[in-house]
């Protein structure tokens, strides 16, 4: 599952995924990660840098 299709079935909420997303550039040497249900969203890997 992708991050937009998460977010789309309303598994991944606006205020974990602004957070994530703010997060990573800050300090794109720490790993951040979301988990929806029973997976895990490497925000790196869905950030555009």
């Amino acid at each position: 599952m992708t991050g937009g299709e998460a977010y789309r079935a309303k598994l991944l909420i606006d205020d974990a995924l602004d957070g994530a997303v703010s997060a990573y550039p800050a300090d794109p040497s720490k790993l951040v990660v979301i988990e929806i249900g029973k997976g895990r969203l490497d925000v790196a890997a869905a950030v555009p840098m």
